[in-house]
């Protein structure tokens, strides 16, 4: 549900968790620029970890090479990105990525279920969705969003990508990956944040 119990201290923490830090900042910062963060608002207080971020995202957008012709067919396409688990600035690093594409990003919050996502898809009909993810389940995450995707007939009309830990506890001692198992579902696997425009470009 969307709607929290204020009263409730458990459900109050768990639903701040659930916003994500970024989202709360957002929701409550001044109308200040955008000033390359992978947020939408300058923070009032640049904490350690925002300038640890900051470092990590434009190390990581000096390395995204985007050509003219590519930048061309991207641009004011329209993108959702998710977290599976409580993990933000993996996805944050997404968000600046998508942007330097030129795509119109939403992003949907950490935690999100695979419910939470197709509900979103069936809304705003984006191109492309990023889903990261850490926690070792990616293949029964994926199976289900196809299985939801699927029920709702829209599977096969938006270009899904997912990256992070791509791996899935099946009982060993450490989860096995499976990014061909991905790759079977339909589902387009990224290894690396730096090959992600490059990847969505070839399948748009």
């Amino acid at each position: 549900s969307d709607v929290t119990d204020v009263n409730d201290p458990f459900k109050m923490v768990l639903g701040l968790r659930r916003l994500g830090a970024n989202r709360l900042e957002n929701m409550f910062c001044d109308e200040t620029p955008f000033h390359g963060l992978a947020i939408d608002r300058q923070p009032y207080i640049e904490t350690g970890v925002y300038k640890m971020v900051t470092e990590m995202i434009n190390g990581v957008l000096d390395k995204v090479q985007i050509s003219d012709d590519l930048a061309k067919k991207l641009q004011g396409k329209k993108a959702i990105i998710a977290s599976t688990d409580v993990h933000e600035y993996g996805k944050i690093i997404v968000y600046a990525t998508l942007k330097k594409g030129g795509f119109y990003v939403t992003d949907i919050g950490c935690n999100r279920e695979p419910k939470d996502v197709a509900k979103s898809l069936i809304e705003e009909k984006p191109e492309v969705l990023v889903v990261s993810t850490n926690n070792g389940f990616a293949l029964s995450y994926a199976k289900e969003l196809k299985r939801l995707m699927e029920e709702a007939g829209i599977w096969g009309k938006t270009k899904i990508f997912m990256g992070g830990r791509l791996n899935e506890d099946a009982g060993q001692a450490v989860p096995v990956d499976v990014t061909d198992d991905l790759a079977g579902l339909g589902i387009t696997p990224c290894n690396t944040i730096e090959t992600l425009i490059d990847l969505i470009g070839a399948t748009l």
